[in-house]
């Protein structure tokens, strides 16, 4: 019996809260392997399709979940959601871009190292994009959030727009052609005061191995290359932009910037 088949036959079983649609959130049984981190995941319908929602354990505090529409028809939908609420109360948020209001979200443009990042004293919840499924293609763009106030984790898709200089809002008229339309995600979860002192560690550790390393090692990148945008960067910051890029002051009597 392969995985597959057995990711299927647990999602029948345990998985229901995973079939909120349109917004419709509904009471679920968290799978086991993300109870203590996970309190709700609700998945918004498209159009009027329900998703396909596939499970699977890749390591010991790692999942990774699919989310696939079969779509008879096109589909218009301006925004498409999958919203995680952490059953902790985080005392550290870190998103990868600014996102002031509920307007604005990190747009897949900026998807530099895209992870979405919870921690409190002794739990860490961490929520990346699946790039392979972004990059096999999406008729409409990928996009994440983070709400520190509701405490809730959001991965979607939107057509966005530039409002204030670099910051995206969502934008209408997203349009899905009638054929399958895919989504992913991980969830990287670790508990114990000692694991959570570096919340990065495990979303650097886990993008840099699932996709940087072999970029990188594909690559044809010059090193020297790397040393001239490093000095260019400096200039910037401390020479020709000294005045309003970097600040000193003192801390304890001693100066620092």
């Amino acid at each position: 019996m392969n995985r597959l088949f057995l990711a299927r036959i647990v999602l029948s079983i345990i998985l229901p809260m995973f079939l909120s649609g349109c917004g419709e959130h509904r009471e679920f049984q968290v799978p086991e392997n993300l109870i203590g981190f996970i309190s709700d995941i609700a998945i918004d319908s498209l159009g009027d399709r329900r998703p396909e929602v596939i499970v699977r354990e890749i390591k010991p505090g790692v999942v990774h979940v699919a989310i696939v529409f079969d779509l008879k028809d096109s589909v218009r939908q301006d925004d498409w959601q999958v919203r995680i609420t952490p059953t902790f109360d985080p005392s550290f948020h870190w998103s990868p871009h600014l996102t002031p209001t509920s307007e604005h979200i990190v747009a897949q443009h900026v998807f530099r190292s895209p992870a979405l990042i919870v921690t409190s004293v002794d739990h860490s919840l961490t929520v990346i994009p699946d790039l392979d499924m972004m990059k096999n293609g999406s008729p409409v763009e990928w996009y994440m959030d983070l709400d520190a106030l509701t405490n809730k984790l959001t991965l979607g898709m939107s057509r966005n727009s530039v409002k204030e200089h670099v910051l995206f809002v969502r934008d209408t008229g997203a349009i899905y052609p009638p054929r399958k339309a895919e989504f992913g995600f991980f969830v990287l979860t670790t508990s114990g005061q000692e694991l959570v002192t570096n919340p990065f560690k495990s979303a650097s550790e886990f993008i840099w191995k699932k996709w940087g390393a072999t970029q990188y090692a594909a690559s044809k990148f010059d090193p020297e290359v790397l040393e001239k945008y490093s000095e260019h960067t400096y200039n910037w910051a401390f020479g020709s932009w000294r005045e309003s890029v970097f600040q000193e002051f003192v801390l304890n009597g001693r100066k620092v910037g």
